[in-house]
């Protein structure tokens, strides 16, 4: 009986250890690297920004602000675009119900002619 309990607790402790590994937030870092990679091969400011560029954009303003573990930066949404602006909506992480009804969504909104950001909260 001993035996089965500590196969089991190996096995318990094998699977949290790789679990954590591999869990959520693992592939963060590599994601930073990516979009900042992109940020500084992908934008040109000079000829305006498009679509493409005002996301990268405003994923690189969420890495810059230390915001990048709390907003899903993996789900922008283009919330308005218009003349003059694209305004980039990032989802807040909530790991409780009590976060959900106080954290905001973050709006940063991206100039067309030349790449200026501003954050905004929803």
């Amino acid at each position: 009986m001993r035996h089965v309990v500590k196969i089991c607790m190996a096995g318990i402790l094998v699977l949290m250890i790789t679990g954590c590994a591999a869990g959520p937030g693992s592939g963060i870092e590599s994601s930073k690297k990516g979009i900042m990679d992109a940020y500084l091969s992908g934008v040109q400011k000079s000829d305006g920004i498009d679509q493409p560029e005002a996301i990268l954009l405003a994923q690189s303003q969420l890495i810059f602000r230390g915001a990048d573990k709390k907003f899903y930066m993996d789900r922008p949404e283009i919330a308005l675009a218009d003349e003059r602006h694209w305004v980039v909506r990032f989802y807040p992480i909530n790991k409780t119900l009590a976060e959900v009804s106080s954290s905001a969504n973050v709006l940063i909104v991206v100039d067309k002619n030349n790449g200026n950001t501003r954050w905004q909260e929803e």
